[in-house]
Formats: structure tokens, sequence, C-alpha cells
């Protein structure tokens, strides 16, 4: 049995897949990866299936201990990853060697960083998922955010190790955008529309005090542009 050894949980660490879809009206919130396309990434680098489970890492990285050997990969911000000390690009698969470790530090660039490993994470799933909701205290790593001394299970390798990379031009891509779509949901009639006119005029900026449900800023800010 492969595991990974927690040194260093980050700020916020947690295991996340493509969550658990259809449970809203048994009050069961869908968790998941909040950038589920980095988490598709990841995977397919690792030669996992798509929604198989990772690690979510938030504003600051972990450190991992590899006992035995490890395919991973990094996807999502960059949090200037090393490898026994050697700068670990993302967007890449790597062949993680026994006794190696991954340090990751603060953000570069976006909030979070996925890291995925081919065989997945391995944990009790919670309505078909192991995403883990932190409000709950359910699903994931005994439905919290990792500490340090964890050690998480990993799937057994399949696949001998491919060196994958994602392109320079599917990278450009994925850059973040400025301007957000939004789609006028079910409800979208209850509103007057003065007070839809003010949601589509203003303008608005993701904070720290934002998570992934979306709550309303603290303060007012002024900087990201909402398309119809």
């Amino acid at each position: 049995m492969s595991v990974i050894q927690v040194q260093s949980p980050g700020l916020l660490t947690t295991v996340q897949d493509l969550g658990r879809e259809g449970f809203g009206p048994l009050g069961v919130s869908p968790s998941g990866a909040a950038d589920p396309l980095s988490l598709r990434i990841g995977n397919r680098l690792v030669a996992n299936a798509e929604g198989a489970a990772a690690l979510e890492m938030t504003l600051l990285g972990g450190t991992f201990l590899f006992p035995q050997a490890a395919t991973i990969a990094l996807t999502g911000s960059d949090f200037g990853a090393t490898l026994d000390g050697a700068p670990l690009a993302p967007w890449n698969s790597t062949k993680v060697s026994p006794g190696q470790t991954l340090r990751l530090a603060s953000t570069r660039s976006g909030a979070r960083c996925y890291l995925s490993l081919h065989g997945g994470i391995i944990v009790n799933p919670f309505l078909g998922s192991a995403s883990t909701h932190l409000l709950s205290g359910l699903g994931g790593y005994q439905g919290r955010a990792l500490r340090k001394g964890d050690v998480l299970r990993l799937g057994r390798e399949i696949a001998p190790f491919h060196k994958k990379t994602v392109d320079a031009q599917s990278l450009a891509q994925l850059a973040p955008r400025k301007i957000l779509r939004v789609t006028a949901g079910p409800q979208s009639d209850w509103f007057p529309q003065s007070s839809l006119r003010a949601f589509y005029e203003n303008t608005y900026r993701v904070a720290e005090e934002s998570n992934r449900m979306g709550p309303p800023p603290r303060r007012p800010f002024h900087s990201t542009r909402i398309q119809r």
C-alpha cells in the first residue's frame, strides 16, 4: 500500500473530488473542488479518471513525504513547489522517488493549488464522493482539513509512468479572466428590475473573506466586471 505523510498541512488543505451533486433537497452541499478544471487536468496528467480525489491547498501549501514512489502533478495556482529542494513546475506529471519530500510555499498567482496522485487518494466516500465538507464535518479525510502527521492512502498504480505536460497554448486559455459570465437562475424573477440592474451594472472583487460558497465581501471592492 502506498501512502503520503503530511509533514505540514499548509493553511487549509482538504481532500476534494468533483463533488456530490443531487443532494441539495436533503440539505447536503455538493462540496468538490473550487477549481474543477484544474482538478480534471491534474488527474489526466497522472492517468486517473478526471474525478479522482486529490488535495486542494488554499493560499499556502503543505509539505509531504513520499515513503514509496508515486506519480504526481500540480495544477491550478503556482505555489512555488520544490521536490527535495529542486523547483517543480506545475502542469506537468512527475515521478517521485521513495523518500523524497514535496514542499509548497505561498501562492504566486491564484488561491488554490491541486496535488493529484496516480491512483487517487483513498478515503471512505460519503454519498458517493470523497469531497470534504468542513462545516458539517463530512467526507474527505475524517471530515476535516489535514493536520501534521496525517497519513493518506493512495490507490494502486496501474499504469507505467509517461511524462505529460500541458502545452503553452492551452495554459494561455486557462489564464484568469476579468469578466465573469452570469446566467439568470430560476429565482431571478423574484427580484425587482431595479435590483437586477444594480447587480449587473456594478463591479466586484473576490477577496480573502470569500470562499467556495461565494458570500458577499465585508467591504466594497471595485475591479472585476460581470457580463451578462
